[in-house]
């Protein structure tokens, strides 16, 4: 058993991927398109963004994806940039060339018909999927390569279209979950449940709870997820993604099934978290959503980015469901 439970917590992709990864190091893949940011680490000014045509790049100090920039460099970064991403599934391009970037604050929508290739940009940025090329760069430090649960830890929060929550588990608990990359007891603390362990346990339920009652939700923090209505599993899933503290939060239709009234409520607790600080890729349907909330637009058609600006100059969908952009 505790084989197993060492197994499920060091190698939860399993024995394969675990010794190919040790391996990965020693073996070099020649026809490997793009740029690797640790090749080429000894750049005259070590910028991964320079190497990419990025604009008003700040250096990085040669340390590739874990490298440390001066604080001063880190408020001109964008929070996320994401550079010519590509990506396909056999013979379907799903994204071609995608590229833009997220300030601080800033929250920027994605728009298009269904199978633009909105929530697969999503599970790129997220780490759900691998990009074939391209950059995605959060506060200058590459993404690519990084486990899901390692890109969370650095800073990237998610809602999904279709709620994720526990339901057989607490509300609170649902919370502490997103709580976990908090934690510094580690699994044998965990495994002994030392002194160190409960006080740290005792912290972060105290941290959930005050969470809880920002969005309304501490009543029922004992209660089974599950009994939650729909709006509160939403706002749940949102309570979670951000007890990561996240730089860049990842919404996808997060009005999807509510009515005008929820969806008003959800979208207040986003323009707060927009006022934090935390930059915001929104995909929604509801243009009036996105005309409220977005500081800019990008539409994907068909995997590629065939427009952006601000919300004044969004495209309309004819009558054909033809994509036509107006912009002035």
């Amino acid at each position: 058993g505790l084989i197993l439970m060492g197994f499920l917590v060091f190698a939860p992709q399993g024995l394969v991927p675990a010794f190919s990864g040790l391996f990965s190091p020693l073996v070099r893949n020649p026809r490997k398109k793009g740029i690797d940011p640790e090749e080429h680490s000894s750049h005259p000014d070590g910028s991964v963004a320079n190497l990419l045509g990025n604009r008003n790049p700040a250096p990085i100090d040669g340390g590739g994806a874990g490298s440390r920039l001066q604080t001063a460099e880190l408020e001109a970064l964008p929070i996320l940039e994401l550079h010519d991403v590509s990506l396909s599934f056999g013979g379907l391009q799903a994204l071609q060339g995608v590229a833009f970037h997220v300030e601080a604050g800033e929250i920027v929508a994605l728009i298009g018909p269904n199978g633009a290739g909105k929530t697969t940009l999503l599970n790129l940025v997220s780490g759900l999927l691998k990009p074939d090329e391209g950059h995605i760069l959060l506060l200058g430090s590459t993404l690519k390569g990084l486990q899901p649960h390692r890109i969370a830890a650095q800073g990237v929060g998610r809602t999904f279209q279709t709620v994720q929550v526990y339901g057989k588990h607490t509300v609170l608990e649902n919370v502490l979950l997103g709580f976990h990359v908090q934690g510094r007891s580690g699994f044998p603390g965990s495994l002994l449940h030392t002194p160190r362990e409960r006080s740290e346990e005792r912290s972060l339920r105290e941290t959930a709870l005050r969470w809880l009652q920002n969005y309304g939700l501490g009543p029922k923090a004992h209660l089974p997820a599950a009994h939650l209505s729909l709006l509160d599993q939403k706002l749940l899933e949102l309570a979670r993604a951000l007890a990561l503290s996240p730089k860049a939060l990842l919404l996808d239709e997060p009005a999807g099934g509510l009515n005008p009234r929820e969806s008003q409520i959800l979208m207040e607790h986003v323009s707060h978290i927009k006022a934090k600080g935390i930059g915001i890729i929104l995909v929604e349907h509801d243009m009036n959503i996105v005309m409220r909330l977005a500081d800019r637009v990008v539409v994907l058609h068909y995997g590629s980015c065939i427009a952006a600006g601000t919300p004044p100059q969004a495209p309309r969908l004819d009558r054909g469901a033809r994509l036509r952009l107006r912009f002035p």
